[in-house]
């Protein structure tokens, strides 16, 4: 069985911004890890709705990506309340994502200030083929300048037991637990 996971990486605005949004959003227990360079949301599965509001009233850009069982990568980029980009690497595996998109190298890196990184984020989005997905998932950090742990940041880690693994920059003690409006 392969890795399962969803977060959001946030560009722009700092920790305390993030938390005092995401309290007035419906997305029930949200943890909010602040790490050099952008805020990581670990929550148990972010939709468009979420994304749009978060990015809308902090204007700034968000990554929400998932990973189904290593065999999937897929993400939803936002600015400003705007859906800039959408992806995913197996689309024929999730009926229920309709790609009108599927992965714009040129948009998702505009929306992350490293326009130059481009080309690259094409070439891991399209032509580079990965074993498991979680490795896409992690060129894909380095090619927009974030932090490992933006790769390894979900919710079933932080709401337990860290792994052993757990990056430095990660601590807990950078994590604070945040209760959004109920999710009805």
């Amino acid at each position: 069985m392969g890795n399962f996971y969803t977060n959001v990486t946030i560009k722009g605005p700092s920790a305390a911004q993030v938390m005092q949004v995401v309290k007035g959003l419906p997305c029930g227990t949200v943890y909010v890890l602040d790490l050099p360079g952008c805020v990581v949301i670990a929550e148990q599965g972010h939709g468009e709705e979420f994304l749009e509001q978060l990015t809308a009233k902090l204007d700034c850009s968000a990554l929400g990506l998932g990973n189904a069982d290593d065999s999937t990568l897929f993400y939803d980029a936002f600015h400003a309340g705007n859906l800039v980009d959408k992806y995913c690497s197996t689309p024929e595996l999730l009926e229920e994502y309709e790609i009108s998109r599927n992965g714009n190298a040129q948009a998702l890196c505009a929306a992350f200030g490293v326009s130059e990184a481009s080309a690259r984020v094409d070439e891991i989005l399209h032509r580079q083929k990965y074993t498991f997905e979680f490795e896409r998932h992690f060129e894909l950090v380095k090619a927009l300048g974030m932090p490992a742990a933006a790769l390894t940041t979900h919710f079933d880690d932080l709401h337990g037991v860290p792994p052993d693994d757990w990056p430095e920059e990660a601590t807990l003690r950078n994590c604070k637990r945040i209760e959004g409006k109920p999710v009805f």
